[in-house]
């Protein structure tokens, strides 16, 4: 089994795994930014485009949920 899922079985990979310094252990890192970003977005207020996509997702949410359950119930009523 040359690629196991569990590499914590050889001592040298637990050893790697352990000292393995994932890029978010970096606070220049890339993979941080989008978290950061997004933090600092919840903190300000939505913009009125914002807020009608919102609404606009919501309402074909909405709809989405509607159709789904009519679908189902017509399987169920098929199937019955």
């Amino acid at each position: 089994m040359r690629n196991s899922l569990r590499p914590a079985q050889n001592p040298d990979h637990a050893d790697r795994a352990e000292n393995y310094s994932s890029p978010s252990d970096n606070p220049t890192s890339v993979a941080e930014d989008p978290v950061r970003r997004q933090q600092e977005r919840s903190d300000r207020p939505l913009t009125p485009e914002q807020l009608s996509s919102a609404r606009r997702l919501r309402d074909i949410i909405s709809n989405m949920e509607a159709d789904l359950k009519e679908q189902v119930d017509k399987l169920v009523a098929t199937r019955n």
